[in-house]
Formats: structure tokens, sequence, C-alpha cells
């Protein structure tokens, strides 16, 4: 009886024993899975980082260490590592992989189909946007927009603007008007052009948006306003705002050249000295 109690004991300090690492070992996996995602997700910021700064090295290295985590974010930062390089078909081989091991993630998809857009490969890119709008929590602002670009490129202007209509995200606005401007313009309806764009005028001067967009957007009336009735003015007045708020826009730059090459001296628009800034 002594003998049948001890081992009694024994066997539950040991069905104890068992539980308690039981427990210590799934803490540890918890523990592990969230340092885990802080590593990973300190990575990919330190990539994108990287990346906007164009340390394409740095940002492949840390790409290459996150794949060999088993991370599918590391096929993100190699496809954009290599769209910047301008190497399109190592970056379509990168992010074709990318989906097929992780074929829920919406945006290998939508980089995906931005390679195939890139290359020309319209079909394929549309393909793809549509694989991306399938996928749970995606945004469907950010997918759209680019079939509309795809669209555009491909030349089909109605059916990109349609795509335009849902891009709805407050963070897109200006790149919506601004391509919606140039694909009025490309289908001749230059008065629906000049007509969104001053009805946003407002948004432009107060946004703390991408200054590149809104010159887009200048440089895109300034268009409209010469190819519809040759307004000098208007034009000129556009163009300036254009480069304004981005002395690179070579379409503001087209365009002036155009307006002045076939303008009146009395129709010329000066720029107010103060509103130049140097670099």
């Amino acid at each position: 009886m002594v003998l049948c109690n001890t081992l009694n004991k024994i066997e539950k300090t040991r069905e104890t024993r068992n539980v308690a690492l039981s427990i210590q070992k799934s803490t540890l996996r918890i523990l592990f899975s969230v340092s885990n995602r802080i590593d990973r997700d300190d990575l990919m910021e330190q990539a994108f980082g990287y990346i906007n700064t164009n340390e394409l090295k740095k940002a492949a290295k840390i790409g290459n260490q996150l794949l060999k985590m088993k991370y599918t974010g590391g096929f993100e930062i190699m496809g954009l590592v290599y769209m910047e390089k301008g190497e399109i078909n190592k970056a379509i081989k990168t992010l074709e992989e990318g989906v097929k091991k992780a074929p829920d993630i919406w945006l290998l998809w939508q980089l995906l189909g931005n390679a195939y857009s890139d290359n020309k490969k319209y079909k394929k890119a549309l393909q793809s946007y549509s694989s991306a709008l399938k996928c749970a929590d995606k945004d469907v602002s950010s997918i759209y927009y680019n079939i509309a670009i795809a669209l555009s490129r491909e030349e089909k202007y109605e059916e990109a603007l349609k795509a335009c209509e849902n891009v709805i995200r407050e963070e897109l606005l200006l790149m919506r008007i601004s391509l919606k401007i140039f694909l009025l313009n490309k289908l001749n309806r230059f008065e629906e052009s000049i007509d969104l764009g001053k009805r946003q005028i407002d948004t432009l001067e107060s946004s703390e948006q991408d200054n590149t967009y809104i010159s887009k957007i200048y440089s895109e009336m300034a268009i409209a306003y010469w190819a519809h009735d040759r307004d000098e003015i208007n034009a000129l007045k556009h163009i300036f705002k254009a480069i304004e708020h981005d002395k690179t826009n070579s379409d503001a730059m087209n365009i002036l050249r155009e307006v002045e090459n076939n303008s009146s001296k009395t129709a010329k628009y000066e720029l107010p000295p103060k509103n130049w800034t140097e670099v």
C-alpha cells in the first residue's frame, strides 16, 4: 500500500512536471513567434527605407534575409528592388514564385501586375490585379489605380476612366485626379478636364501630399487649355504653377515650348519672381 501511494505520488509529480514543461514550451513558442514577427516588421521597415533612398544593395540583403526566414515579405522587397533596378524579368520571376507560395497575399499579386504592366504584358497584368481583388483584406483603391494605369498604357482610355471610379481612398485623391485629367485629355474631352481641375484647385493648394501629382494636374490642365482653344494665358499660368511644384516636370516643359513657339508677344504670362525657388 505504501509502495502504491509512493508510485502514485511519483506519477503525479511527473504529470505536473510534464504539464509545466508543456506550458513553458508553449509560452516560449508564443514569445518566439512574437519576437520573430517584430524582427520581420523591423526588417521590412528598414528595407523600405533603403528602397526609398535608393540603397538597393542594402534592401536586397534584407530581402534575402527575410526569404531565409521563410517570410513572404522577402518576395515583396526583392520584387521592388529588381523593379527599381530596371530588371523587370527578375522581378517577374521573383514575384511569380511569391504568389505560388503565398497566393492569398494581395500585395504580391499587385506587384506582379505592376511588373507585367512595366513589361507591356497588359493581359497578364490585368489577370494579376484580378487575383489581387479576390484576396482578403486587399486595398481595392490601390489595385484599381494600377488597373487604370495598365489600361491607359494599353490606350484603353475609356476603360481606364471607369477603373478610376473605384479609386476612393483619400490618400490617393491627387493621384486619381491627375490620372483622370490625363485620360480626359487623351480622349479630347478638354472641357471636362479643365472643369475637373478647377473643382480641385482649393484641394491642390491646401494639400500636403506629393507635389509631383499636384504638378501633373497643373500641366495636364495647361495641355487642356492649349489644345481646347489655344488659351495662351491660362495655358502659361498653369504651366508655371506646374513648374513651381515640380521643376522636373517634363510635360510642363514640353507644353511650354509648344505654347511659346506659337504664342503672340502680348499673351506671355510672367511668373512672379517671389514664387520661383532656386534649388
